[in-house]
């Protein structure tokens, strides 16, 4: 009896150790699954990482493309529309020059027009004269205008402008030397031409008799204008 429980006891240690066995093999094939699951999902994580990071650099680079083209427009309409300025602004300085040389020749002009004017312009040289007059406290008594030959026989035949000549003799009261020098010399800075050619003191009526000439253009200055 003592022999039997001997060989019933050995069987149980011999099953209890390949018990042992097969759980030590499935916890070493359990710890390889696990440790391959592990190594799986941290490589996943390390590919899943890359991928984000390239598309992440794809999609900035593609960005950055987009932007630069765009810069790259925006710069290239910004320099033509600064050429464009800057011929507008050069156009705008020459028509501000041209407008200022115009305003000069027509103010030119002008002057010359009062200096010898384009008619004989009776009733202004009147009032110069008697304005002069007045200023240097002389009377202006009698005013004689004759008028003269074109002073060109020329350009008569060539249809031409022509210079005529007007002949004044004036008569002036009152004052005394000083007055008439002042009066002469006013008579000088006058803007229309006046060519003082003789004077003639009367002491007894206290006058004095200038004989003058003065000048305009005649009548086919501006046709020869319209022809040029």
């Amino acid at each position: 009896m003592k022999e039997h429980k001997k060989i019933k006891t050995g069987k149980m240690v011999g099953l209890e150790k390949s018990d042992h066995v097969l759980n030590s093999g499935n916890k070493v094939k359990k710890n390889r699954f696990l440790g391959f699951a592990e190594s799986f999902i941290q490589y996943f994580q390390m590919i899943f990482i890359l991928s984000l990071v390239i598309l992440i650099l794809a999609f900035a680079y593609c960005v950055y493309n987009v932007y630069d083209v765009n810069i790259n427009e925006m710069k290239l309409i910004v320099q033509q529309k600064q050429q464009v300025l800057a011929e507008k602004e050069n156009e705008l300085s020459e028509l501000k020059s041209a407008k200022v040389n115009y305003e000069g020749i027509e103010e030119s002009v002008q002057k010359m027009l009062m200096v010898l004017p384009s008619e004989k312009e009776l009733s202004s040289i009147f009032v110069q004269l008697d304005a002069l007059a007045y200023k240097n406290n002389l009377s202006l008594d009698t005013v004689d205008i004759a008028e003269s030959q074109e002073l060109d026989g020329e350009n008569i035949k060539s249809q031409k402008p022509t210079l005529k000549k007007l002949a004044l003799t004036l008569s002036l009261t009152g004052g005394d030397y000083y007055t008439l020098k002042n009066f002469l010399i006013d008579v000088e800075k006058n803007l229309r031409l006046l060519d003082v050619k003789a004077l003639i003191y009367e002491p007894l009526a206290g006058s004095y008799n200038l004989t003058m000439n003065t000048y305009y253009w005649g009548e086919n200055i501006y046709e020869e204008s319209d022809e040029e």
